[in-house]
């Protein structure tokens, strides 16, 4: 990808799985050099996970909906 361009994914989950989830893409930021920061989201429905490294930025956010939740990824290379 050309850098500075951001690509996005948006997808559904069962609650069962959030914090699965979180742990692998924590991992998998970790795993590229990436400094991770992991936290509650504002309003407390959701984490959301940071990973910065000197070649690319990336973020998770999952919502809670009730009965499922949806994880919004993003990836920009720098």
């Amino acid at each position: 990808m050309p850098e500075g361009t951001t690509l996005g994914l948006i997808f559904s989950l069962d609650p069962s799985r959030v914090d699965e989830i979180s742990a692998l893409y924590e991992d998998a930021l970790s795993s590229l050099g990436a400094t991770v920061d992991s936290s509650e989201s504002p309003n407390g429905d959701g984490v959301v996970i940071t990973g910065s490294s000197d070649t690319a930025f990336g973020a998770v956010v999952t919502t809670n909906f009730g009965g499922y939740f949806q994880a919004n990824i993003s990836w920009t290379p720098m």
